[in-house]
């Protein structure tokens, strides 16, 4: 007993002795066994600055306990921030608080609300919809308008060169049966060497956010909605294409909305292209602007867009007419007041929107290309140097109410000293099993009013019936022009082996067609009786990630204007996201073949011995191919459309380009 008392005691005075002799390296000794050395409380370590007490040493057992308190800026070594910003010195706990409470903070990545859209016509075929959206316009590889209007049943396109030539297409063989808005605004044809009829090439895709093909009883209507950003951080898309005929094509994008609910978005394109085939080099400059507010069901926004294109002359073979060179602009703005959405509920819009068309320069040629028509008033001859406006004021809104809804636009239009006011109202309802559709239109520049039924009917879930009714009535300036035309579409859908399999039938009445005199001089009007076209049709899911899409047209007639005989077009696709490699989604691929096949068309010809004539377009077949690869934010695409470098027509005289292989990358940013 007395032996263990006299060690305890030896103990006791080394470590007093060690206290005394060595104070300051017993305090900057860093403990490695936390049950040999124990830190006293918190509340002990620091008090008004001056370290704690280092004479407590004291015995547990066996083990004496040195507490070794932490130096002054020990704790403040363990923040991420050691020294001030300002003063360079080291940070005190008071100092470290003071800079955690008053540092900014970066804000949120917030949706704000969007920008208004125009009204979208709910389609009513819901197994092959002819809608796209903004990712979906870019993977289909469509350059221009005609491209996408090749996937309607009864539709023939007519180019007369790659991207910069003329385009347009025939609906059951009628001339300038397609309508076109954006925004809620319809876009008038303001060329008036083209005398009412579109050229499809002026349409600018890229900037668009969706774009829809309503196929009506007695025409085809495109609604297009431009590109909108509703988010706070910036957002920078870059596009860059290069392929054959020396085509070169630029995109820059850029959108930014703030708190507040302000946005401003710039967008620009530019192309060029030299085609190999007597054609001089053409090319496109459109830039776009919208500068707007939003806020809750509230939206004021502002918009501007110019297109800039140069065409070259294009030197026609045989007798056909060469198309001269173009210099021409064209410019669509509006300024926009709405409220609600039409997707939900109650809307309505106001806009006022002002569209001019102004010819810069035409080679000299103005007056020998396609302004005389035999028949036709000479006073529509047009100069250089001649610039088309219009204004154009909206007043729409409707309602959205379970299975119902309902709308209606009033649109102004003054020109000619006089003011044409053009209502329209629409209704659908729609089930489960049903939709159905009625729209009734006044007259238009077109001297047309319209009237139409369609519906789709689902009585079983293998089985769809979708049928089109509709009367356009003409009424131009001389009662004795005013007739009017009855169209048809049925159409009948089984769902077998992952296909729907569906067949149909397209019709019309006795109509007048319109020349394409975009193309040249030689196309009279022309009277033509009432035309039936059947078609069928293959579409969905052959197998996992392999798509098929087939659809094939006959015509009645072998000599019919502006329409084949036989039409066909098929694309076998594979499209995955390979998720299961990829789980974040970051990976896409999409890879397409295409077939292409037309019958001869004919065009109308010079009257010989009081007999109307014919010039007939060769039939011709396309195979081409298509591949989209993302990777993160970035897509790169390559597409041919002339894998086996025909050599074909689409009007008489102007051959197309044989290579038209074109590749390119699209890479978007959010900053």
């Amino acid at each position: 007993m007395r032996d263990v008392v006299a060690r305890r005691l030896m103990l006791l005075g080394l470590g007093l002795l060690a206290g005394a002799v060595l104070p300051r390296q017993a305090s900057a000794q860093r403990p490695t066994r936390p049950d040999t050395v124990r830190r006293p409380p918190a509340t002990d370590t620091l008090r008004r600055g001056v370290p704690a007490r280092t004479d407590t040493a004291r015995m547990r057992g066996d083990t004496l306990i040195i507490p070794a308190p932490p130096q002054r800026d020990t704790i403040v070594r363990r923040d991420s921030l050691r020294v001030d910003p300002v003063t360079k010195d080291s940070l005190t706990r008071d100092s470290v608080a003071r800079l955690r409470v008053s540092a900014p903070r970066a804000p949120a990545d917030t949706i704000q609300a969007p920008f208004a859209r125009a009204e979208m016509p709910r389609l009513v075929d819901r197994i092959r919809p002819l809608r796209w959206d903004r990712e979906a316009l870019f993977a289909s590889g469509a350059y221009t308008l005609s491209d996408l209007l090749e996937h309607a049943h009864g539709v023939t396109t007519l180019r007369a060169g790659w991207i910069a030539a003329p385009a347009t297409a025939a609906y059951l063989g009628e001339v300038g049966r397609v309508r076109l808005f954006l925004d809620g605004v319809e876009l008038d044809v303001l060329d008036p060497r083209n005398r009412g009829v579109h050229d499809l090439s002026e349409v600018h895709l890229g900037a668009l956010e969706e774009l829809t093909i309503e196929e009506g009883a007695t025409e085809l209507r495109v609604f297009m909605r431009s590109w909108r950003v509703d988010r706070l951080s910036p957002y920078t898309r870059v596009d860059v294409a290069t392929g054959d005929q020396q085509t070169n094509l630029y995109r820059g994008f850029f959108g930014r909305r703030w708190g507040n609910g302000l946005g401003l978005q710039l967008s620009a394109q530019q192309y060029g292209t030299s085609p190999a085939r007597d054609a001089q080099s053409s090319d496109a400059l459109a830039a776009v602007g919208r500068f707007g507010w939003a806020r809750g069901p509230w939206s004021v926004d502002a918009r501007a867009q110019r297109v800039r294109r140069t065409r070259g002359v294009a030197v026609a073979e045989g007798s056909a007419d060469t198309l001269p060179g173009l210099e021409a602009s064209r410019t669509d703005s509006y300024a926009r007041f709405a409220w609600g959405d039409p997707e939900r509920g109650r809307w309505a819009q106001l806009i006022v929107a002002g569209q001019s068309y102004r010819i810069e320069a035409d080679s000299g040629a103005t007056r020998a290309t396609g302004l005389i028509v035999p028949g036709a008033d000479t006073t529509r001859q047009v100069d250089v140097d001649t610039t088309s406006s219009r204004p154009q004021y909206v007043l729409t809104g409707g309602w959205e109410r379970g299975a119902l809804r309902f709308s209606a636009v009033a649109r102004a239009r003054p020109f000619d000293g006089r003011t044409l006011l053009t209502p329209t109202v629409r209704g659908s309802w729609e089930r489960r099993a049903a939709r159905l559709t009625a729209l009734y239109e006044g007259i238009g520049p077109d001297s047309l009013a319209r009237a139409e039924a369609m519906g789709q009917l689902h009585p079983l879930p293998w089985l769809s019936l979708t049928a089109a009714l509709g009367r356009a009535l003409d009424s131009r300036d001389t009662a004795d022009r005013t007739s009017s035309s009855q169209y048809a579409r049925a159409e009948g859908a089984a769902y077998f082996r992952g296909l729907w399999w569906g067949a149909g039938l397209l019709q019309r009445g006795a109509a007048t067609l319109r020349p394409p005199v975009m193309f040249g001089t030689d196309y009279p009007e022309r009277e033509d009786g009432s035309a039936t076209m059947t078609f069928a049709s293959i579409r969905g899911r052959l197998f996992r990630d392999v798509y098929l899409d087939v659809q094939a047209t006959r015509g009645a007639d072998t000599a019919a204007l502006y329409r084949p005989r036989y039409q066909s077009r098929s694309e076998l696709f594979v499209r995955t996201r390979w998720l299961s490699r990829f789980p974040s989604g970051i990976f896409g691929l999409l890879a397409a073949l295409e077939h292409h096949y037309r019958d001869a068309v004919h065009y109308p010809g010079p009257v010989v011995d009081s007999l109307p004539t014919t010039v007939r377009v060769a039939p011709f077949r396309l195979y081409g191919a298509r591949l989209e690869i993302r990777i993160g934010s970035a897509v790169l695409s390559a597409q041919s459309r002339n894998l086996v470098l025909a050599n074909y027509q689409q009007v008489p005289g102007l051959f197309l380009p044989r290579g038209q292989l074109t590749y390119g990358v699209r890479w978007e940013f959010w900053n």
